[in-house]
């Protein structure tokens, strides 16, 4: 199997260097790379090695998701505007903000960002689950 250079450095971008995340995008790639009877491993096969890998995490970032929702009335809604890339605070009342972003924390769903009051979701893949509305998410076959 060869790999083209950008193939590898986009399968690297997307997994944000998280060892789990990087291993399962490229053991979906190659399942597609196999699928295709293809043996060069190129963008367009990373992007869809990312879909599949979102397809095969699905029932972990369902549990996660409930996870999250047994945090109360605010829960979801923080961790999608953390994974948005928005303001967790906004229109929630800041002691209600705090108790779900600790929660998220010590749970190892979010973390705290270099700046303040800033936070992401730690799984790359579970934040694009997150960030995508559900009528746009890759249904599981």
């Amino acid at each position: 199997m060869a790999a083209a250079t950008s193939a590898i450095d986009r399968l690297i971008d997307a997994s944000e260097g998280q060892p789990r995340t990087t291993m399962l995008l490229a053991q979906q790639s190659h399942a597609e790379l196999i699928d295709l009877s293809e043996t060069r491993l190129d963008d367009a096969i990373v992007i869809r090695g990312i879909e599949r890998a979102m397809r095969a995490d699905r029932l972990r970032q369902v549990q996660v998701l409930e996870q999250i929702n047994q945090l109360g009335r605010y829960g979801h809604r923080v961790a999608q505007r953390v994974a948005r890339g928005e303001s967790p605070w906004q229109g929630i009342p800041p002691e209600q903000a705090r108790r779900v972003l600790g929660a998220l924390e010590r749970a190892g769903i979010v973390m705290q960002g270099a700046e303040r009051g800033s936070w992401a979701v730690i799984d790359p893949l579970f934040r694009r689950y997150l960030a995508t509305p559900p009528h746009d998410r890759p249904r599981v076959p």
